[in-house]
């Protein structure tokens, strides 16, 4: 007990010798080096942040997309198919209605990963996340599909489950998708064109 006694008092001497400036600053620079290494530069987490959550899609931009299909998982409502040519978008034969698309593309830019709340298989149904209930989108460059996946139940939070198509991970996303999926075609339609 005298040594541990002892060498407490040699700490406390040491201490006061330095003084609480040189603490302060050592304590800095060990957080400080602490942060470097745990935060590579080039990591997952240096993505595109939105709101202090990492984007879904960090490497996806609108101005990439030749095309988008969306198959409601309601059987009452055909598929979507949203082509963009020319510098507008259309659906069918009709120049798509400009304020609907925009804010898909605007949601789909900006989709943040909030959780992940599920990784078994067999719950992907209860998310409404899986091949048969969830909203399949799939989003083109040509002939080169970038995007897949399947939009679940929406939440109470202003959130929505998703599953990437060919992943377990049920994810929890924000913003929610629901006002562009399950639409029919003349919902997307603006006006005539072509």
């Amino acid at each position: 007990m005298h040594f541990f006694i002892e060498n407490y008092r040699q700490f406390v001497d040491i201490l006061k010798k330095i003084g609480a400036l040189k603490i302060a600053l050592i304590v800095f620079g060990v957080l400080v080096l602490f942060i470097l290494i745990v935060e590579k530069p080039g990591s997952s987490s240096m993505d595109k942040i939105v709101q202090g959550q990492p984007l879904l899609f960090p490497r996806f931009s609108v101005e990439m997309i030749t095309h988008i299909t969306i198959t409601p998982s309601e059987a009452s409502f055909p598929p979507i198919a949203l082509r963009h040519v020319d510098e507008k978008w259309f659906v069918d034969d009709y120049v798509a209605d400009a304020e609907r698309v925009a804010g898909l593309l605007y949601t789909l830019e900006n989709l943040k990963k909030e959780s992940v709340v599920s990784n078994n298989p067999s719950r992907q149904l209860l998310f409404g996340a899986d091949s048969v209930s969830g909203t399949s989108v799939q989003i083109w460059k040509n002939s080169k599909e970038l995007i897949h996946f399947y939009a679940g139940k929406p939440t109470e939070t202003e959130s929505q489950y998703l599953r990437l198509d060919g992943d377990n991970e049920v994810l929890q996303v924000t913003p929610a998708m629901t006002p562009f999926l399950n639409l029919s075609v003349e919902a997307w339609q603006g006006k005539p064109g072509i």
